[in-house]
């Protein structure tokens, strides 16, 4: 089997190790990301390389753990969104919602410009 029947996935989708580790993956534009996940789903490919994991011939369970976990981010930010709270209690709700340990959030969101009432 030579590298033509690998699918190199980089960010598109994340081993369960990191999922677990982090809670969430990372994503700038969550519908696209949701789009590519799932046409990894229907990918006809022998294996693939999922980024910061290891080669698995069965995408589709690492597939489905994704959107999962993207689905619980979405639900938690539109939670707290609900609020109208400003971006420091926002952060504080969704990372407490996905059990993420976020450090010294007042400084990270009070450098941030956009750090106003929503």
């Amino acid at each position: 089997m030579g590298w033509g029947d690998v699918l190199y996935c980089a960010d598109a989708v994340f081993a369960s190790e990191v999922l677990a580790k982090y809670g969430l993956p990372y994503a700038t534009d969550v519908g696209a990301q949701m789009e590519s996940i799932k046409r990894l789903q229907d990918a006809e490919l022998k294996r693939h390389l999922p980024g910061h994991g290891s080669l698995t011939e069965d995408i589709k369970p690492l597939c489905e753990a994704n959107l999962a976990a993207i689905e619980r981010a979405l639900e938690a930010v539109l939670d707290a969104a609900e609020s109208g709270a400003e971006t420091t209690k926002m952060v504080t709700e969704v990372s407490q919602a996905l059990g993420i340990a976020i450090a010294n959030i007042p400084r990270i969101t009070s450098s941030n410009p956009s750090s106003r009432p929503i």
